[in-house]
């Protein structure tokens, strides 16, 4: 525990599914929102209350450990505007933006549609899942 009385990392090791990077050092990642904040409150989370907007910031399953350099690549991209780097994860990526949107019942741009759609266009049988999903 540390004094803020929460967990922390103390070993590990990890791989970025966004650049396949791996580390052994916790500070080497990031927790990325798979749909980011921004993003959200955009697509219908204005509309939530401060409990629902806490509840999807803190969703686990929309939750994704990155390479920190990956995250801050991201930022507040959509899938039209940022992929990616490790063109094997696309489906994953695609998949889990879609389910959170869904969940979320937020809405998704023309541009956004389309470009998760050639992402899924690489889903094969052998394709990696994640983030997982209950």
């Amino acid at each position: 525990m540390n004094r803020a009385g929460g967990c922390r990392v103390v070993a590990g090791w990890w791989v970025s599914p966004y650049d396949g990077r791996t580390t052994n050092n916790p500070s080497d990642f990031d927790v990325d929102h798979l749909v980011p904040l921004e993003n959200a409150f955009e697509s219908g989370g204005w509309r939530w209350t401060a409990g629902q907007r806490r509840a999807f910031a803190n969703d686990q399953r929309g939750l994704v450990p990155t390479s920190a350099s990956s995250n801050r690549s991201k930022g507040s991209r959509t899938p039209d505007e940022w992929r990616p780097a490790d063109r094997s994860s696309w489906c994953a990526y695609a998949g889990g933006w879609v389910a959170v949107k869904q969940q979320w019942s937020l809405t998704v741009t023309t541009r956004e549609r389309d470009a998760l759609g050639q992402m899924l266009d690489t889903c094969t049988l052998v394709s990696p899942v994640w983030p997982e999903r209950n």
